[in-house]
């Protein structure tokens, strides 16, 4: 009977695999198969709380199975919980420490939880066991990429490019950190293949972003723009999105605040007494939070951080209404900033147990709460940067983000998502004056010593000369900056939206209209 259960997933047919195995459940003896088969179904429906229940009543009749336990943990990663799904990989792992899947899993978490090096480690393990592993070489080459291993980076993925010349993420990969010259043969094995009509389209879209990056390089900037377009049409058309329900979101946020400006600090029960004092970086994506995050963590009184999604996951758990407002009560803030110092204490663990300093989340979106933030957090530091509207269009459109990035893929989608940004900071510097300290992308890599003192000086630690010169620094980074952030400081993408300017034209009328400078 369990036979026609996983003949129906096969085929996938997994709403009916489903209802087919739940009937089974009073009359089969062996639950343990039929549990992991409903969690499967549920997996493959993305229906992943119920698929933990019956992966959990599995592990009961079985606690020692590590299929099961590596179930569980993918389940978790699926969740975005890197760090319980650490837990249950490393468990699977003491059981069956030759299991390559679970091994890559451990590494992905990770990386999720920033901790490269380790996550590096781990790949490296992998790899004495399965050399020839194009992925687990794909991502030892980002990872090495991130942790700035440049000339590593690129030998893995060169490899997996060559034991597998379809692994298109590969070939993207390779073009971020790649150098191109009109010949390059990596340009013609790139347009051979997106000249094949039987590639998949998540392949051509990998490579019209590779080869967009690849053609900008070489000054075709036609060329450049009409795969950046290809490319973002196909990821745009993978899911729903709508501009204008993100407009409804924005001033439900507003809804929770009070009308009048905020000038008076709020006394906030703190349920864990702590030296941290956060520096929240926030504004748009590519508009130089990662090269100014890097600057700062040059400091010895600094812990860069990386973008870090505590406080948008605790406010949803502890302080959102149902109508999607903030509760700005005193329990509530309490709540939020006890469970962000506690899940920042757990995933970096080598942060000082005590004395003062600083740590830095540079997560763009938590522009979205600054009225919490000044509220929870009363010693907070919020530096928003911002970035010429054209240029940081351009500079978004020419990314393939992940799917937290859901405007990033059409041109007038951005730049209204950024006129709602800089619209909603605008009212956050008028309620909350003195508290947020602007940092202009072209002032800061223009004027670095000018902009960074200033920084300093709101911030309230030394400035230094090192501080101008990121190039030195040996933190990883992860986002889309992870090379630029570690180059000199200079100005070579003020501007850049120029070379793009008749695509993009249509854009400066809608910025002015909107009272935003382009």
């Amino acid at each position: 009977m369990l036979d026609s259960v996983h003949n129906l997933i096969s085929s996938g047919q997994y709403k009916n695999a489903l209802q087919a195995a739940l009937l089974l459940l009073g009359s089969t003896e062996n639950k343990f198969n039929l549990y992991l088969l409903i969690a499967q179904a549920h997996t493959l429906l993305g229906d992943f709380h119920p698929a933990l229940s019956y992966l959990y009543l599995a592990n009961n009749l079985n606690p020692s199975n590590s299929v099961v336990l590596f179930n569980i943990g993918t389940t978790f990663l699926s969740l975005s919980e890197p760090r319980i799904a650490k837990n249950y990989f490393l468990r699977a792992l003491s059981i069956d420490s030759s299991n390559v899947e679970c091994l890559l899993n451990l590494a992905v978490s990770h990386q999720r939880l920033f901790q490269h090096l380790q996550a590096r480690k781990v790949y490296l393990e992998a790899l004495k066991i399965d050399p020839k592993n194009p992925v687990l070489l794909n991502n030892i080459g980002n990872c090495s990429k991130h942790l700035g291993f440049i000339e590593e980076a690129h030998d893995y993925l060169e490899t997996a490019i060559r034991l597998n010349p379809l692994y298109f993420e590969a070939h993207r990969n390779l073009s971020l950190i790649t150098k191109y010259t009109v010949d390059h043969p990596h340009i013609l094995e790139m347009l051979s293949l997106y000249k094949d009509p039987s590639i998949p389209a998540f392949g051509k879209m990998h490579l019209a972003f590779a080869l967009g990056r690849s053609h900008e390089m070489i000054r075709e900037y036609d060329s450049a723009f009409s795969f950046y377009q290809t490319g973002n049409k196909i990821k745009r058309s993978t899911f729903h999105y709508d501009i204008n329900l993100e407009q409804k979101r924005f001033q439900q946020l507003l809804r929770g605040d009070s009308i009048q400006p905020y000038t008076q600090q709020i006394n906030v029960p703190m349920a864990q007494a702590s030296a941290i004092t956060p520096i929240f970086i926030v504004g748009m994506p590519r508009s130089g939070s990662t090269l100014l995050e890097t600057i700062l963590g040059l400091s010895s009184t600094v812990y860069p951080l990386d973008e870090l999604s505590y406080l948008e996951s605790n406010i949803l758990r502890y302080a959102i209404r149902p109508d999607y407002s903030l509760d700005l009560s005193n329990d509530s803030l309490a709540a939020v900033a006890a469970s962000y110092f506690s899940d920042m204490r757990n995933d970096f663990p080598f942060l000082p147990p005590s004395g003062e300093f600083f740590v830095i989340d540079k997560m763009p979106y938590n522009f979205r709460y600054v009225n919490f933030i000044v509220r929870a957090f009363p010693s907070a530091r919020i530096i928003h940067t911002t970035r010429s509207a054209m240029d940081n269009t351009m500079s978004i459109y020419r990314e393939l983000f992940t799917s937290s990035n859901l405007f990033s893929f059409t041109t007038a989608e951005i730049s209204s998502y950024l006129v709602m940004e800089r619209k909603l900071m605008n009212r956050w510097g008028e309620r909350y004056p003195r508290r947020i300290h602007e940092v202009p992308y072209e002032s800061l890599v223009s004027e670095p010593e000018v902009t960074v003192r200033s920084v300093c000086d709101y911030v309230g630690i030394q400035y230094t000369e090192e501080l101008i010169h990121p190039e030195r620094s040996s933190r990883s980074v992860t986002t889309a900056s992870s090379v630029s952030a570690r180059s000199p400081i200079n100005t070579k993408s003020i501007g850049k939206w120029k070379c793009y300017e008749k695509d993009l034209l249509p854009l400066l009328e809608f910025f002015k209209a909107n009272h935003v400078s382009p």
